[in-house]
């Protein structure tokens, strides 16, 4: 619950906690230990302490979103300024240092992944069914839209010229894939782990379903002749095996193969991977290019960007690639010495 100074801010600027910005109360909630600790409001803060709590990733890497939450955190201190109440000068000269949020949510290679699979899934050789999220998140790092990668079917792989053929488009695959996409693409049985009330897990091997997609999952119970893992359930999984291996980690320094990665991320990475090689070979990169192909992607899909006459395609473009060069830049300051 916030504080009663930012409940009145909430109350005043939003109508109320209920009807609040979300970004307003992610900035009050991760702001909430170092107020404990301090105690005191965080606008009252010095620069160097509030400084740290924005550079240490608790707002994620997309500058867009570091952006946008310090904004409300601004908007909350010049509030709390206009009404006379305490406020240091600290908090008007933080800046949305997004650098460790980089290193905890992506990739700088794809031997990078590589490791931070081995960190928190079974290797494809031990017949895992780990090995379907093993390629999923190597079908991120591809570049290849999630809302596609359920859909790619065996024969899509093509292990000669080292891509995924996705109609018009080509998508790369990283040396280190091969053997996750290829055990995911022809297996024909998975052994899957589960924990059992007693605390004991139990392993089981079972027929994978039918059909030719290489994200089918397997049949631990009657016969079926769907494909695909949903994307629900692919998130939701990957998501609680990547949480489980950083609460093992938390009561000390983290390797940087312990990340709280997503689809989205490792997809981001893999495409800065690809512009940090072209270059290093000299080749000028075109941000608004990217841009507009990420436009047309969103448009393509449920939910596009609603456009008007103060808000045109043109416009939303050049944001898209304005925050892309930032994040670009903030990754390669993130991963390069």
């Amino acid at each position: 619950m916030p504080s009663p100074d930012k409940t009145v801010f909430l109350n005043e600027m939003f109508g109320g906690p209920e009807r609040s910005s979300a970004n307003a109360l992610l900035v009050f909630k991760a702001m909430e230990g170092v107020e404990a600790e301090y105690g005191v409001d965080f606008t009252m803060l010095p620069l160097e302490t509030l400084q740290e709590v924005f550079s240490r990733g608790v707002f994620g890497a997309r500058a867009s979103n570091a952006t946008l939450l310090l904004q409300q955190a601004l908007r909350y201190a010049r509030w709390r300024r206009d009404k006379g109440l305490p406020c240091g000068e600290g908090i008007f000269q933080v800046t949305a240092d997004t650098g460790l949020g980089v290193r905890r949510t992506m990739v700088s290679s794809s031997a990078h992944l590589a490791a931070v699979l081995d960190q928190v899934f079974e290797p494809a050789s031990t017949g895992s069914a780990d090995v379907l999220y093993r390629a999923w998140l190597w079908f991120a790092f591809s570049g290849l839209p999630e809302r596609y990668s359920v859909l790619v079917a065996a024969a899509q792989l093509d292990f000669n010229a080292m891509e995924i053929r996705g109609g018009v488009r080509r998508y790369p695959i990283a040396r280190e894939a091969v053997c996750d996409l290829r055990r995911a693409a022809t297996a024909q049985s998975l052994i899957v782990n589960r924990s059992l009330a007693s605390g004991a897990a139990r392993s089981s091997e079972y027929r994978r379903r039918g059909g030719n997609v290489v994200l089918r999952g397997t049949l631990s119970g009657p016969a079926s002749e769907s494909d695909a893992i949903d994307i629900g359930t692919l998130r939701a999984r990957v998501s609680r095996r990547f949480h489980e291996v950083m609460l093992n980690h938390e009561h000390e320094d983290a390797p940087p193969t312990c990340i709280a990665a997503s689809y989205k991320s490792i997809r981001t990475s893999g495409q800065f991977a690809r512009l940090y090689d072209l270059e290093r070979m000299g080749v000028p990169i075109d941000f608004r290019q990217i841009a507009g192909e990420e436009f047309a992607l969103r448009q393509s899909g449920d939910k596009p960007y609603k456009l008007s006459r103060g808000v045109t395609e043109n416009a939303i473009v050049n944001r898209i690639a304005r925050f892309t060069r930032q994040d670009y830049e903030r990754w390669k300051q993130a991963f390069t010495v």
